[in-house]
């Protein structure tokens, strides 16, 4: 990792706070993946303070990342904005004077980012070849082999 991604404890006791403004790359925070890429910049502003008994972080986040549609498996790129995003720990959890804040950071990015996605805005060209595929909502029940026993629970309430 070329990014050390510090903050020093004893700069903040009295009242004081850091200014973070970095730029960072999906490498600096490990998040390269199979099927999630991030682009090269990932930048990262915020401020660092303590409350009371707590460290604050508050920060802006903003990527881009690329993953595969799930229709014809074409790359999609997908803005990753995260706003005031707070990163709290107990001061009495952190040892030393220093707290390495790249674990939650990478942690707040991939719990936003998107599972899946969908090319051209959720309409991908492809979808129509699929579509004789996709399973149908329309469910009958005489049709069905599996029994549903609560089905008819509204029109036995009414009956009584």
């Amino acid at each position: 990792m070329s990014k050390d991604l510090v903050i020093y404890i004893e700069r903040l006791r009295e009242g004081e706070s850091t200014e973070i403004d970095e730029v960072l790359s999906a490498t600096d925070l490990e998040l390269e993946d199979d099927q999630l890429h991030f682009m090269p910049d990932i930048k990262l502003t915020g401020s660092a303070y303590i409350a009371e008994d707590h460290l604050v972080l508050n920060l802006d986040i903003s990527a881009n990342a690329s993953i595969a549609c799930n229709v014809c498996n074409a790359d999609v790129k997908i803005p990753i904005e995260l706003k005031n995003t707070y990163i709290t720990k107990d001061l009495s959890e952190l040892r030393s004077g220093v707290f390495r804040y790249v674990d939650d950071l990478r942690e707040s990015i991939l719990l936003e980012s998107p599972s899946f996605a969908e090319c051209n805005n959720g309409s991908c060209p492809e979808r129509t070849t699929i579509e004789p595929f996709l399973k149908k909502e329309d469910r009958k029940k005489e049709d069905s082999e599996v029994y549903f026993p609560f089905d008819d629970l509204d029109e036995k309430m009414e009956a009584k």
